[in-house]
């Protein structure tokens, strides 16, 4: 498999990126951020019911450098939250929509729930610490109507290998639970996301400030060459 970091990365066959929704762009253009800040590669944006992006958030458990200088618990630093605590709910529209790369964990499931936000959009399916199925569980949470929709095919792989690269090459998880847990729903995209890692692929152009369009499209060329 070809995952050389120099060569063939500003071309692609097929323009992936432009084939995305607005609000998909802007998740993966945050989670992209947020892996060259050393962290985790979740974007989560909310938008009104004409797609316009309302607010952005982004993981930074990892980040060195916070702009949030009271946030001393790193682990509840995620993405989904960081969007849903931006967003001032008095001056916003009704019909909201929030998504975000990654299918929210627990903690972040009730904070959409508890918000004003009534639809959540995911991508990739989270085997592991996912909790869309908690939807109804509770008097509470079946009384409170929200609609889900995820994954998202196609992006979905893209979306899961980028995380399982980080996950290998920075937290050297390498055949954990996680990994196991996330191969049993696609384990295409959990071998490719430990070659990226292996080729040291995402890192190095993360360092040459490569856009978040051209990763994701050839990422997405060579999961296509597989099939």
């Amino acid at each position: 498999m070809d995952t050389s970091n120099d060569l063939g990365w500003d071309i692609v066959k097929n323009n992936f990126w432009e084939t995305l929704e607005p609000p998909w762009q802007a998740c993966l253009d945050e989670a992209w951020k947020a892996y060259c800040s050393g962290s985790l590669p979740i974007g989560a944006v909310i938008c009104d019911e004409s797609e316009e992006i309302l607010v952005r958030g982004r993981n930074s458990i990892f980040q060195t450098e916070l702009n949030d200088k009271t946030a001393t618990n790193r682990k509840l630093l995620h993405a989904e939250l960081a969007a849903l605590q931006s967003l001032d709910e008095a001056n916003q529209p009704s019909a909201m929509t929030l998504y975000s790369t990654m299918e929210p964990c627990p903690m972040c499931f009730g904070a959409w729930y508890m918000s004003s936000v009534k639809s959540l959009h995911f991508v990739a399916r989270d085997a592991y610490a996912g909790s869309t199925n908690l939807r109804g569980k509770t008097w509470y949470l079946q009384w409170k109507n929200r609609q889900i929709e995820g994954p998202v095919p196609g992006l979905e792989k893209i979306v899961l290998a980028m995380h399982v690269e980080f996950d290998v090459r920075v937290r050297k998880r390498a055949d954990d639970v996680v990994l196991e847990r996330w191969k049993e729903v696609l384990p295409e995209a959990v071998e490719f996301g430990k070659a990226l890692a292996e080729a040291g692929t995402l890192e190095g152009l993360a360092k040459k400030g490569t856009g978040v369009d051209i990763v994701i499209n050839r990422i997405e060329d060579m999961l296509s060459s597989k099939n």
